[in-house]
């Protein structure tokens, strides 16, 4: 049995990544293996479902690439309560090869590393930094500001107590799914309200923003105080907008 740890793994990843290594980074994955962008990616599909898949993805997208990576560094790395999981947000710096410009590019990734090969990839690259980078922007930036406001005003009703804002943020259909039973405007806001009465010092501090698309990742810490000991979980926090609305969310805090 492999026992390499989800952060060892993700070390090699990062390698491979940093190598252009189509062979390396698939030979990570188990055989059914699943590689998913979370984010929309032009000309790329929503996933690589096997090893081969990931290998064959991979060495077309890698192959003559116009950006050469110099350095990978983590902007944080975050175990789960989850023994299997690792969380990451990555930052490359490198070049541009055909005007030789230096740019800096950011993402994250989500890996679930059983018996020490990964079963499933969660990739939110920032798409649209590498698309800037090269002069390619597949998304409007305002579209992508907008959906970055709405999430900061969400987490402003949190912090505040106003629950009545989240009628102008979350969609009828709003579903938290760290929480399933959790599905629309009043069931939310009852939930938040009760956790708020629970823990009167609770505040969220968003420490970093991704969008692309409809989607938004967010880098939080809560903060609250319980039995007179002060608390912080930093986390991460994915939304899916649509029609001007929050509409999904997945969540994750360290314990």
């Amino acid at each position: 049995m492999n026992q390499r740890t989800p952060r060892e793994v993700l070390r090699l990843f990062h390698g491979a990544m940093k190598a252009k290594s189509a062979d390396a980074l698939a030979d990570l994955y188990a055989p059914n293996g699943v590689h998913e962008f979370s984010f929309a990616t032009p000309n790329v599909p929503p996933a690589y479902v096997g090893r081969e898949a990931v290998r064959e993805g991979y060495r077309k997208g890698w192959n003559n690439h116009p950006l050469t990576i110099e350095s990978i560094e983590d902007v944080f790395v975050h175990e789960s309560t989850d023994p299997e999981v690792v969380i990451g947000q990555w930052r490359v710096k490198g070049t541009v090869v055909a005007t030789g410009r230096a740019v800096t590019l950011t993402g994250l990734l989500e890996l679930r590393v059983r018996e020490g090969v990964i079963v499933h990839t969660r990739d939110f690259m920032d798409v649209l930094g590498v698309a800037n980078a090269l002069g390619r922007v597949p998304f409007s930036d305002a579209a992508a500001m907008s959906n970055k406001r709405l999430v900061e005003r969400y987490f402003a009703a949190w912090n505040s107590g106003d629950v009545g804002a989240f009628a102008d943020i979350l969609g009828d259909d709003y579903v938290d799914h760290a929480h399933r039973e959790l599905v629309g405007v009043p069931a939310i806001g009852t939930a938040v309200t009760k956790f708020r009465e629970e823990n009167p010092t609770v505040q969220v501090r968003l420490e970093s923003l991704i969008a692309e698309g409809p989607n938004v990742a967010a880098r939080s810490v809560i903060s609250f105080t319980r039995d007179g000991q002060g608390i912080e979980r930093r986390g991460l926090v994915l939304f899916r907008v649509s029609d001007g609305k929050l509409r999904e969310q997945w969540s994750t805090y360290g314990a």
